[in-house]
């Protein structure tokens, strides 16, 4: 051969060395990576950081055939050992494993390799030792990430080749920060949660902050029209109070002073018996009288608050027939009368004002062209509220007047003679201690009332 073909066989040599080198390269590369795609693969749907960690650990000792595979934490000048897997036992009776000052420092700068030949680690492979293992190398790496500090994967092998460790450093490594990514997510997804649990909680707050705040405003409006409304509605019944109460109360006093002005006239010509003059004045003073206490009472009314208390309703009606009695025919009704012996609390004030008004309408506006003149008072108790019906059978109220009987000052017959405020306190009565009234009515049948009360049992 010439120089030139042994020059060109070397050549080729040469190459065919570097590509064998190259595809060893690339083959063991490739191991790697399955294997690293093997580890991930593993941990992708485990969401339980120990249950990761000894799946790695697993991992790494079969793959690599490594016996001893621990996750450390340290104390002081020990490795305590958290989770472990070992391939010649089920468990290792290994729990506390001591290292000096100096191998810590040299952890703190990286990896940590150690051989069982290195005389000052003596004690440290006496530790490491199990009936069933008797290590000849040990591997340390410290790890740190977000989701954990500072931590130690220790790897122990009684291979006699103690080199090994050094040829698969960083495929371990890699294992590891496997791991460690899979746990930073972890670590990081359960931090979004909590922080989007907080937000939703603050959200939650404000908006119920908001809603309240809302409420409170919308009410404070509310309140504010209603207000508004009832002070209009005052000042209108204030000047049609002042102006009708002023026309009621010239009226007596202008019929009082034409009587006197007669019966001086009769005294000087004693011509005349001046028995019904004085009938009349009288009459004319107690009308006077009755507007007058009626007054009084819309007054007190207005200014007084509900007072709750045991009520008599038998010693009411009682009092109340007998304040009546000077009125026309009132010894002449028929009384029917009922009540529950159930206890009944509420303002006693309000409902003899509701007693007094309703009887004395019934009596005034009775019929007098019936036999009989009835009233039937009914009143119902239980725990909830007192029912109460007066019911007569008087003229009765037309239809179209029925709606206005609860107006101030309306007065819905001809015979009509009372103040006109009678039944407007009767329905504030109701109104200020939380009932209802309903009225029904039959034209020349009779009137019914009744009144709704509630039971405060609380008292």
């Amino acid at each position: 051969m010439t120089k030139d073909q042994n020059k060109k066989i070397n050549e080729l040599e040469e190459k065919i060395s570097f590509l064998q080198a190259e595809n060893e390269s690339m083959a063991e590369r490739a191991e790697e990576i399955f294997l690293l795609v093997m580890v991930s693969e593993s941990i992708r749907e485990i969401n339980d950081r120990s249950i990761i960690i000894d799946t790695v650990l697993e991992k790494i000792s079969i793959l690599k055939d490594i016996p001893l595979c621990c996750y450390c934490s340290r104390d002081k000048n020990t490795l305590k050992i958290q989770l472990a897997y070992t391939s010649y036992a089920d468990n290792t009776s290994i729990q506390n494993i001591g290292l000096d000052n100096d191998a810590f420092k040299k952890l703190h700068n990286g990896i940590l390799y150690l051989v069982r030949d290195y005389n000052e680690y003596e004690g440290f492979f006496k530790s490491l030792i199990d009936k069933n293992f008797e290590p000849r190398s040990v591997l340390i790496i410290p790890h740190k990430s977000i989701s954990n500090k500072l931590s130690y994967f220790l790897f122990a092998d009684n291979d006699e080749d103690t080199n090994r460790f050094s040829e698969i450093i960083t495929l371990i490594h890699e294992m590891i920060n496997i791991m460690s990514d899979k746990l930073d997510n972890l670590y990081l997804l359960e931090e979004l949660r909590k922080i989007n649990l907080a937000l939703e909680r603050k959200i939650t707050a404000r908006t119920s902050e908001l809603w309240e705040t809302n409420r409170i405003l919308r009410k404070e409006i509310e309140d504010k029209r209603l207000a508004e409304e009832e002070l209009k509605l005052r000042n209108e019944e204030l000047n049609n109070f002042v102006y009708r109460v002023s026309h009621d109360l010239r009226a007596p006093i202008t019929s009082v002073e034409g009587l006197i002005n007669i019966i001086k006239l009769e005294l000087q010509s004693k011509s005349r018996d001046l028995k019904p003059f004085i009938d009349l004045l009288e009459d004319r003073m107690r009308n006077l009288d009755r507007f007058i206490y009626d007054i009084l009472n819309y007054s007190r009314n207005i200014r007084t608050s509900v007072k709750i208390e045991r009520i008599d309703f038998e010693s009411i009606i009682s009092d109340c027939f007998n304040e009546l009695e000077y009125l026309d025919n009132a010894m002449k009704i028929k009384k029917n009368i009922e009540v529950s012996k159930k206890q009944f609390f509420n303002d006693k004030m309000g409902i003899r004002e509701i007693f007094r008004n309703i009887v004395s309408n019934a009596i005034k506006y009775m019929d007098k062209t019936k036999e009989v003149n009835i009233i039937n008072i009914h009143i119902r108790i239980n725990k909830k509220e007192a029912i109460i019906s007066i019911q007569d059978n008087g003229i009765g109220i037309s239809r179209d007047v029925l709606p206005k009987i609860f107006e101030m000052f309306y007065r819905g017959s001809e015979l009509s003679k009372g103040s006109g405020i009678g039944l407007y306190l009767v329905s504030q009565s109701v109104d200020k201690m939380g009932g209802k009234i309903d009225v029904k009515s039959t034209l020349g049948k009779g009137t019914e009332f009744i009144v709704r009360l509630p039971n405060d049992t609380s008292r």
